[in-house]
C-alpha cells in the first residue's frame, strides 16, 4: 500500500502515513528500530488489522501500536 513512500521518508513522516493509514493518533505499544525491514513490518501489520476489521483499524490495536483513546467530555454544566 504505502511501501514506497515508508521507505524514504523521515520517521516523522513515518508516524504520519500510519495516522493516516488508521485514522487516528496513536501511540506505540513496541517502537522498533528504524530499519526498512521493520517499517514493513509495521505497515503489513497494519493493513492487515485493517482486512481483518473490514477497514476499521481496532481499538485493541495490533502488535506495535494501538489507537490514541479520546477522552470522553463531561457534560456541559457539570461542575466538580
Amino acid at each position: 500500500m504505502f511501501k514506497e513512500k515508508i521507505l524514504d521518508c523521515s520517521w516523522e513522516q513515518f508516524e504520519e502515513i500510519i495516522r493516516e493509514a488508521i485514522g487516528s493518533g496513536f501511540i506505540w505499544k513496541i517502537r522498533p528500530g528504524d530499519t526498512g525491514a521493520n517499517r514493513q513490518a509495521v505497515m503489513e501489520s497494519i493493513e492487515r488489522a485493517l482486512r481483518e476489521h473490514n477497514g476499521s483499524f481496532p481499538e485493541e490495536g495490533d502488535m506495535f501500536i494501538e489507537p490514541e483513546k479520546r477522552k470522553p467530555s463531561s457534560p456541559e454544566g457539570e461542575t466538580s
